[in-house]
């Protein structure tokens, strides 16, 4: 049996432990990472979802940041518009708009 798990789901279930339960920050990260290890997990851009938890485990961003730096990685005909200039730290291509 394979069970979905929407992107939408996965930012919830980080919200709600992360703020309410008040779970540390490398417990939620290894537990989903370790979720998504589970070949009945189907989830679109497991690979990218891996590496935007990498992200949020190791640097000081948002989850949401992690989530765009990950899409732009994988792709180079990305381009994200903002003003924010600490997304140039990572090799993606940014542009204000």
């Amino acid at each position: 049996m394979k069970v979905e798990l929407k992107l939408i789901v996965l930012f919830q279930v980080l919200f709600v432990l992360k703020s309410f339960y008040k779970v540390p920050k490398d417990q939620i990260a290894k537990g989903i990472t370790d979720l998504l290890k589970y070949k009945g997990i189907v989830i679109k851009n497991k690979t990218m979802i891996r590496r935007m938890m990498e992200m949020w485990y190791n640097k000081k961003l948002d989850i949401v940041d992690c989530y765009l730096i990950a899409i732009l990685e994988s792709d180079s005909q990305n381009l994200l518009y903002s003003y924010d200039r600490d997304f140039d730290k990572f090799n993606i291509n940014r542009k204000e708009p």
